[in-house]
């Protein structure tokens, strides 16, 4: 029998501190071979147009080509589910109206954000500033609380937009906590590298011990093209003297999966999801900065979405995080669409434009875009093997739209939703007469997370209870 190691105890063999594979001679000695996986969320966050398909929103299984708008998603169509009609009332205290429980402060951009993201009506913009209105918990926060234990970071919050693109650089996380009653703003990661930087850190020479002469620094190594393995192969043949066979092997496959890293540091790229899994991403390349901050800019966000799906589903898989809140655009987003769609504007003014200007089909291809981030996503959980099951197994990931069919329109969204299909029904368009956070307490009974019977002022899923099994 093989006797347990601890985490320190390996990284001692190694000589220098990297990240570890898994391996089960980490278990405890009473623990079995087979754990239940943990569950995992992630919230995306598209601050524009969910458009309503041409003849209006089927219902029942999902047309065998989806429209338009959600033509990104077509290669994952059998892992996704639509829920349409999502509504948010609309009050006016102005006009001597009383506000409404998770109801958004007239039509304006960002009101729909506080009732969406915590179930809270929303504030007019002169109170707390204009994306002040977010009056309660967030549903990251949540369910970051029920079922994040044991991760690193139990809620993590990744930002891709660059800019607001509005005069203003700086894109605030919507994510709130609470202290006492008060929100308080938990902040997010702005850009690739920094998220990868804050889950994955840098490669650092552990203390010395005893009167040893210290390990070369890792760092150095890199810049001298040496590898740091070559501090690592110091002590490893000890190690792996110490692992049996099948540990062995994952620790020969990680050194190979550093050693690699470090050759791809000088040719970063977008990764594949085919290479995905715990310590198989080599870091980000630095990001492009924003063309301008005035609208219409753009950073190119396509590769900072891209990259960012990869980085937070190798963040799953490492087991490091277990609730995301992932903002793509920001509210009433100024997201430049040249690039995505031919059209020299951007997505908030193409949103009023439809008719115009710009065609409905050209507005589609905003729509589209952003759905095929959050569908990167999902197709690298589907691929990542955990047991017998993948991380799409026991994730619940859903792209929430900010306006319905029209700027300003907060009915008649569009939700897709992916993930626990033995909880959630998949390869279905719902028609549901609900509020979006009797939509989010749905999806946190489907997760199993029992004591979430409300999101702020609205209880239970209501209609939208229809999406669980």
């Amino acid at each position: 029998m093989i006797k347990p190691l601890s985490r320190r105890t390996v990284l001692r063999g190694t000589g220098v501190a990297v990240g570890l594979p898994f391996l089960e001679a980490m278990l405890p000695r009473l623990a079995t071979a087979q754990t239940n996986p943990p569950r995992r969320a992630c919230f995306a966050w598209a601050g524009q147009i969910a458009h309503t398909p041409p003849g209006g929103n089927p219902t029942g299984p999902l047309p065998a080509t989806l429209p338009p708008m959600w033509a990104s998603l077509q290669p994952i169509r059998d892992k996704i589910s639509i829920a349409s009609k999502l509504s948010i009332p609309v009050f006016n205290v102005g006009q001597g109206e009383p506000s409404i429980p998770g109801g958004a402060f007239t039509s304006q951009h960002g009101n729909p954000i506080g009732p969406t993201l915590a179930g809270m009506y929303s504030l007019p913009g002169n109170v707390g500033g204009v994306h002040g209105k977010i009056r309660g918990e967030t549903i990251d926060q949540v369910v970051g609380r029920a079922i994040g234990a044991g991760a690193r970071f139990p809620v993590l919050v990744n930002i891709t937009q660059a800019s607001n693109y509005n005069g203003d650089p700086v894109v605030e996380s919507y994510s709130r906590t609470l202290s006492g009653t008060t929100p308080q703003i938990f902040p997010g990661s702005r850009t690739p590298t920094e998220l990868y930087s804050r889950l994955f850190g840098s490669v650092t020479p552990p203390p010395s011990s005893g009167g040893s002469a210290p390990a070369p620094s890792p760092s150095n190594l890199l810049l001298k093209k040496k590898s740091v393995l070559d501090v690592i192969d110091r002590g490893s043949a000890g190690l792996l003297g110490k692992l049996a066979p099948q540990d062995r092997a994952k620790m020969e496959e990680h050194f190979a999966q550093i050693r690699n890293l470090e050759k791809g540091l000088t040719a970063p790229r977008p990764s594949s999801a085919a290479t995905l899994g715990c310590g198989k991403l080599a870091p980000p390349m630095a990001e492009a900065p924003p063309s301008t901050h005035s609208f219409a800019g753009w950073a190119n966000e396509t590769y900072r979405g891209q990259i960012g799906a990869d980085i937070l589903a190798m963040a799953f898989a490492c087991d490091l995080t277990r609730s995301v809140l992932w903002m793509i655009t920001r509210d009433q987003s100024w997201l430049g669409s040249q690039t995505i769609s031919g059209v020299a504007s951007d997505f908030h003014a193409m949103g009023h434009d439809i008719g115009k200007t710009v065609t409905r089909d050209q507005c589609f291809q905003n729509n589209s875009w952003v759905a095929g981030l959050w569908g990167r996503l999902v197709d690298n959980l589907s691929k990542i093997k955990e047991g017998t099951e993948t991380l799409l197994d026991n994730t619940f990931t859903t792209l929430l739209f900010s306006e319905g069919n029209s700027a300003h329109g907060h009915a008649t969204n569009h939700f897709p939703f992916a993930g626990m299909p033995a909880k959630f029904k998949m390869g279905q368009w719902f028609t549901i007469d609900a509020h979006p956070a009797n939509y989010l307490v749905a999806a946190c009974q489907g997760m199993g997370i029992a004591g979430v019977t409300k999101l702020g002022e609205m209880n239970g899923p209501g209609a939208a209870a229809q999406i669980l099994k």
